[in-house]
């Protein structure tokens, strides 16, 4: 399991979905590091799926990500007013 997931990393790190944060490099904005855990299904055509917690506060101090994301409503058309 352990194997299939490093391979799942790196590929989702080859197309530029995850980066690698250099530890020693000065900040310069706001980084936030994401929990993220497999997830194995035995009967699906993809038996490893990693699922990413974006409401996980390290702190209580500094903000999820999902807490920094804009709030809006819904772009696509209300289907019950058609």
């Amino acid at each position: 399991m352990l194997q299939q997931y490093s391979e799942i990393i790196a590929e989702q790190k080859r197309i530029g979905f995850i980066e690698k944060v250099d530890m020693f490099q000065p900040k310069t904005a706001t980084v936030h590091y994401i929990p993220h855990n497999p997830v194995r299904k035995d009967f699906c055509t993809t038996p490893i799926r990693i699922v990413y917690d974006c409401s996980c506060k390290h702190t209580p101090d500094p903000p999820s990500l999902k807490d920094c994301l804009q709030s809006t409503p819904p772009v696509l058309n209300d289907l019950t007013a058609i």
